[in-house]
């Protein structure tokens, strides 16, 4: 058994080193490498997909029960597992499924390492569709640039600059238009 785990060290370091493993022979520790990515450590959410990814999280074996394994066989004070460890939580898992180590190592080294996925958000028919918006946003929505729309060409200040709102221009409460423009602003 500890020949076992030997090999799987220096296949371990050939990976990090970049030698290619063949990927019929994954062992325990270049199953650790791949979902640590070259890290000397795994955290404990890390394990548990590990396990949910080839299949040992079952309906006997929960991810609470990885959990578990995981803060046993980690060191006193640390917060992540070592290689060493690993092999450790290995057999531990082996015990609470009632299987050999030989089969859980199997099962493990079965994966072709982590899988990466993200979601796709489904369609919000209020947010997607600009035929379902309602009030200031049906028309365009409310102006947080000032353009020629509120007034302010080009050419209009000193010197070619945009004109300036005034005290005057932002206090005047007459009736704006659809989109909240006051109808009666006037260039400062």
């Amino acid at each position: 058994m500890r020949e076992v785990y030997r090999r799987s060290l220096v296949n371990a370091t050939n990976w990090a080193r970049g030698v290619d493993l063949d990927a019929d022979k994954m062992s325990i520790a270049g199953v650790f490498q791949s979902y640590t990515q070259g890290k000397g450590d795994m955290d404990s959410r890390t394990l548990v997909k590990l396990c949910k990814e080839t299949g040992v999280i079952d309906k006997q074996t929960t991810p609470t029960d990885i959990d578990l394994i995981f803060t046993k066989c980690k060191a006193k004070g640390a917060k992540r597992l070592t290689c060493e460890d690993f092999e450790k939580a290995v057999e531990e898992i082996a015990k609470r499924k009632n299987k050999s180590v030989d089969e859980i190592t199997q099962q493990l080294c079965s994966s072709s390492g982590p899988s990466f996925s993200g979601t796709k958000a489904d369609a919000v028919r209020l947010h997607d569709d600009k035929s379902t918006f309602t009030g200031v946003h049906a028309h365009g929505g409310p102006s947080t640039v000032d353009t020629p729309s509120r007034g302010q060409a080009a050419g209009l200040g000193p010197s070619g600059a945009t004109a300036q709102i005034s005290l005057a221009d932002i206090c005047d409460r007459s009736t704006p238009d659809i989109r909240g423009v006051n109808k009666n602003f006037q260039k400062s």
